[in-house]
């Protein structure tokens, strides 16, 4: 069988690696249908790891050539002219707040979103993760912290990590910035992709603080949770995030300062057993969403 990914936006491309996971392990095809604008390296790294996926310009989509078509975001403009063909469309949902009423033959959030009405059910959310080569950690304890859950001074780091001096902070934004200039803040702007899941891989922690984007908490879904299970390192954020969320492995940080240490090794069992659980619910999810299996 082969399959369509669909994406018409000049980002997003995050989306894809779970899908090529799963259909290079149940040995489905897959034609993409993307601009590649701004892709930030992405096509190359998909292309390193799933050999076998075959590219083509948006313009060239024949929608009825293929059973099931998988549109990467709900937002997405080129939704709407799909509902003129006989292809099975799976929508993957972005946000709580955002609910379709087009017929979809299937729609999948990218994360369980428990104050939706109703609620997310177990059959209609996948985590977008997939899994990265296991790299070796920094030598130096390493926090990694991406996109617009960043800290943005000092005093955003100092407030929960007593050993501040200590930790090596990298900021990888496309417009990272940072009000201080300290030896050990290190800023990556427009990284490629290859670069950034490197760091990441490399880094004792991604963090995801909770005050620069609140909308993560409930509504949707941080780049940097299922990156962190991508790349296998362990994710950190407050409490109330990690409530809200609610898989396994996940670590949470006082509101007071506390002495951040190197994670243990029942630390990283209990993320990778928790990376487990959420690809496990990812090919739950997509056996069920296409029907020949």
């Amino acid at each position: 069988m082969r399959i369509a990914i669909i994406n018409g936006h000049w980002y997003h491309y995050e989306m894809f690696g779970h899908i090529l996971e799963y259909c290079k392990e149940k040995y489905i095809d897959v034609d993409i249908f993307s601009n590649t604008d701004n892709n930030m390296g992405w096509i190359d790294l998909y292309n390193q790891f799933f050999p076998t996926i075959k590219w083509y310009p948006i313009s060239s989509f024949i929608p009825d050539k293929y059973p099931y078509t998988v549109l990467t975001s709900d937002n997405d403009k080129l939704y709407n002219p799909l509902w003129e063909y006989k292809t099975r469309v799976i929508v993957i949902e972005h946000l709580s707040t955002r609910v379709l009423n087009l017929p979809a033959y299937k729609t999948l959030q990218t994360r369980r979103f428990i104050k939706r009405t109703p609620p997310s059910s177990n059959t209609s959310w996948v985590s977008p993760l997939w899994t990265y080569a296991p790299m070796d950690k920094y030598q130096n304890l390493t926090v990694t912290c991406i996109g617009g859950t960043s800290p943005k001074k000092q005093s955003d780091l100092t407030q929960y990590f007593s050993n501040f001096s200590s930790i090596q902070f990298n900021i990888i934004n496309r417009k990272a910035t940072f009000a201080e200039s300290l030896p050990n803040i290190k800023l990556y702007k427009g990284l490629n992709a290859v670069d950034m899941l490197t760091i990441a891989a490399k880094s004792h922690y991604i963090l995801l603080l909770p005050m620069y984007n609140t909308n993560h908490k409930d509504l949707s879904m941080s780049a940097s949770v299922p990156l962190s299970y991508t790349v296998g390192t362990p994710i950190l954020m407050s409490q109330s995030f990690k409530d809200a969320y609610g898989y396994k492995g996940i670590l949470s940080f006082s509101e007071s300062p506390q002495e951040l240490s190197f994670p243990s090794e029942k630390i990283m069992k209990d993320f990778i057993d928790g990376r487990k659980d959420l690809i496990q619910q990812r090919n739950t999810v997509f056996n069920s969403s296409f029907f020949w299996l």
